[in-house]
């Protein structure tokens, strides 16, 4: 899945959240927002106090604007201090909030991401092939060959 892909489907993600009755009841009942305040989404669905896990440091978040709108076009990623609520309101004077593009985000993270998550949360392609040399005999490598007749080949 490319950038793009990825960018319309957390946008979509983000859109279906922002219209859900959880979150347009904590609007409402949510207090002192400003112009260019913003509203972070809990990034974790596993509330973490006794897992011994590491939460990621970003999080998606939109900045209201001068109207009281949420608009698409200020979708972000942030790194505040870490929460566990399901919306976070952080006004736009915080220092303590790191922001960058969802774009920018997008890229980074796919450049580290491996292999293995897109098998887990990826489409399967049964034409892809993958090798792992081993640094010791007797095997020199071992390959995975989806269109293989045999389940083992000696070369």
């Amino acid at each position: 899945m490319g950038a793009d892909a990825i960018k319309k489907r957390v946008r979509r993600s983000i859109e279906a959240l922002i219209t859900s009755e959880p979150f347009t009841t904590w609007l409402t009942s949510e207090k002192g927002f400003a112009a260019d305040d913003l509203i972070a989404f809990n990034n974790s669905f596993v509330f973490r106090d006794t897992v011994r896990t590491k939460k990621h440091t970003e999080y998606l978040a939109l900045v209201r604007s001068a109207s009281g709108k949420l608009p698409m076009s200020s979708l972000l990623v942030v790194s505040p201090p870490s929460f566990n609520v399901d919306f976070k309101h952080f006004s736009r004077k915080s220092s303590n909030v790191g922001r960058r593009t969802v774009d920018e985000a997008i890229r980074e993270q796919l450049a580290r991401c491996g292999e293995l998550v897109f098998v887990l949360v990826g489409r399967i392609d049964d034409t892809v092939g993958l090798e792992m040399e081993f640094p010791e005999k007797p095997f020199r490598a071992l390959r995975f060959d989806p269109t293989a007749k045999g389940l083992l080949v000696r070369r």
